[in-house]
């Protein structure tokens, strides 16, 4: 890795929490080792290939100039935080001297070193209108963000009225939560960009002019502070919690949409109080209609979350041409590098079919999160192996999926998002099987195997659903050839295949036209863990004389159906194509 430094980097700011060093700025001297790679600046000699190291300089200076700290490692922070986060660096050390410490020491200093690791990721609201080409700009300030951060979740779209009743056209107004590691002031000059690039002009005698777009950082957790940025021409101040976030009824009733029960932190109420409050009407929702969007593709917008699926599907028109914005129009976070990538859970990934899948996944582009429930050695050699490929693309979660299934679900799918930030496809392989012979089954069994087969499927794509229509992803169930005809003495388990089948069925026609939900039925691929050839040499041989093509399948055979219905199937849902060599055609 290579080493870019700034030596000797003077600011003057009030650093202290003693008496003598209160009200009284001093200067510090900050030095920064920047790792990071220069190898295409130094074989291409060009300017625009190398580290901008006066823009990393002038943000520092800005940022931390007559701040007040009570101690240097909180500056160091600030500093290490402005290289990593929105510089891109790879890692930093970072030395401050303070020449004015105690009264008996000449002065102190602190070194640390950060990587973007090291920063957490912080949850915010932001407040996000526009009344000039809204169905265009919407849309694309939504895909330009989700360029720069996770969308975590997105409100319905609020058709309002311009304050002040000016003669200008009516707004549409919605409310993102978003996930980055950036700091506010870094986050706003993202927004700023945002705004500048879509054509916002802003008038300094009427703020409340006509705008292309308006993104405003409404919340920042529980945080109260206040932070400026230098446009050029003066330095400006903003306010978090955004001051207007309790006045209208425009700004707080998108925001108390998406998240209901957040708690304000200078109000201390939660926003739907406030939202009842400031429209008199205790069904808040209802105050303005709920309008429509529609992306590239003819899908609409209207409710909780529907506006995610343009972050995906809408992109930039450049002179008549659909175009993907590049990844150096904007300086990107972790989130943008991880995101390029498609996204898909497997469950019951570790071993045998669910590996399989996996792993052909992978190898078509995807990032896999492989799920198990026991299997952790499995699991971890699987993820190693994927690993090995392709940097970071691979991650385990350990679930019982026959555990209190509904919560459970939920949080396989919040712990799958603090991966990458999004989810392109779940496959629901997870199963369990073995004999339950009518009359002798016991409750327990009973409750394990649905749970397992046809409850957790459910729960899982109900709480997936939101996630998917952001990419317009899809949910493949693995079934049974015996969800349509019953195997003796395994009820149970065919009653939960033939539910799953319905489930399939069903939930495709309630998420489309959003999310594709296909399932593939195997016939004979693996034989039950369980059955060992030998003892049962006489049965399997049975089986392979009813399929046509006269042989086992293999696990390849389903995960390349997997393949075909993830990514060359756009136009087929609610369907279950059998994998069985035809043995279906016997039966």
């Amino acid at each position: 890795m290579d080493v870019l430094e700034i030596n000797g980097l003077r600011v003057r700011s009030e650093v202290g929490f003693s008496p003598h060093e209160r009200g009284k700025p001093q200067e510090l001297t900050i030095t920064m080792h920047l790792r990071t790679s220069i190898k295409k600046a130094g074989e291409s000699d060009c300017v625009e290939d190398t580290m901008n190291l006066k823009t990393i300089t002038k943000d520092v200076l800005f940022h931390v100039e007559n701040k007040k700290y009570n101690l240097i490692e909180a500056v160091a922070t600030d500093v290490a935080r402005i290289c990593v986060v929105r510089h891109g660096v790879r890692s930093v050390k970072i030395t401050v001297y303070k020449p004015n410490s105690l009264r008996f020491s000449d002065g102190s200093s602190v070194t640390i070193e950060r990587c973007l690791e090291d920063f957490e990721w912080n949850e915010v609201h932001i407040s996000i209108g526009s009344n000039i080409e809204p169905q265009m700009n919407l849309p694309l300030a939504l895909s330009m963000l989700r360029e720069q951060m996770g969308i975590v979740k997105l409100s319905g779209a609020f058709r309002t009225t311009p304050v002040g009743f000016t003669d200008q056209e009516d707004f549409i107004n919605m409310a993102a939560i978003v996930k980055t590691k950036l700091d506010p002031a870094g986050l706003k000059q993202v927004l700023l960009r945002v705004e500048n690039k879509l054509g916002r002009v802003r008038i300094s005698d009427n703020k409340n002019a006509p705008r292309t777009i308006d993104l405003d950082i409404s919340f920042w957790g529980n945080m109260e502070c206040e932070y400026k940025l230098n446009d050029g021409c003066a330095v400006k101040t903003w306010f978090i919690p955004e001051p207007d976030a309790c006045k209208h009824s425009h700004v707080i009733i998108p925001l108390a949409d998406v998240t209901p029960d957040f708690v304000h932190p200078t109000a201390r109420k939660p926003l739907k109080s406030i939202a009842m409050e400031v429209s008199g009407n205790q069904d808040f929702r209802s105050v303005f209609p709920v309008t429509q969007i529609f992306s590239s593709n003819g899908a609409h917008t209207s409710g909780m979350e529907d506006g995610l699926i343009l972050a995906d599907k809408v992109k930039y028109m450049q002179d008549g041409i659909c175009k993907k914005p590049s990844n150096d129009e904007l300086h990107l976070n972790e989130f943008v590098h991880c995101a390029k990538s498609p996204v898909a859970l497997v469950t019951g990934a570790a071993r045998r079919l669910g590996a399989c899948i996996a792993t052909q996944l992978h190898e078509i582009g995807y990032n896999v999160l492989v799920h198990y429930n026991t299997s952790v050695t499995d699991a971890t050699k699987l993820v190693q192996q994927l690993n090995s490929v392709r940097r970071d693309s691979a991650r385990k979660i350990q679930a019982n999926l026959a555990n209190d299934s509904q919560k459970t679900s939920q949080t396989v799918i919040e712990e799958s998002l603090k991966a990458w930030g999004r989810l392109d496809i779940l496959v629901n392989n997870a199963s369990q099987f073995y004999p339950t012979e009518a009359g002798k089954v016991i409750q327990q069994a009973w409750r394990e195997l649905l749970e397992t087969n046809l409850t957790s499927p459910f729960f899982l794509s109900q709480a997936a659903f939101p996630n998917l229509k952001a990419t317009g992803g899809c949910i493949i169930n693995l079934l049974d050839i015996h969800a349509d005809r019953p195997l003796e003495k395994h009820s149970v388990y065919c009653i939960s295949k033939a539910g799953l089948s319905m489930c399939t069925m069903a939930l495709a026609k309630d998420f489309a036209p959003f999310v594709r939900v296909n399932g593939i039925s195997p016939g004979a691929i693996l034989w039950p863990e369980h059955i060992s050839e030998k003892s049962s040499g006489s049965k399997m041989t049975e089986i392979l004389e009813k399929i046509p093509l006269n042989r086992k399948g293999e696990s390849s055979d389903i995960a390349e159906a997997v393949k075909f219905l993830a990514s060359s199937a756009e136009y087929i849902t609610g369907q279950i194509i059998r994998v069985d060599g035809g043995r279906s055609l016997n039966q």
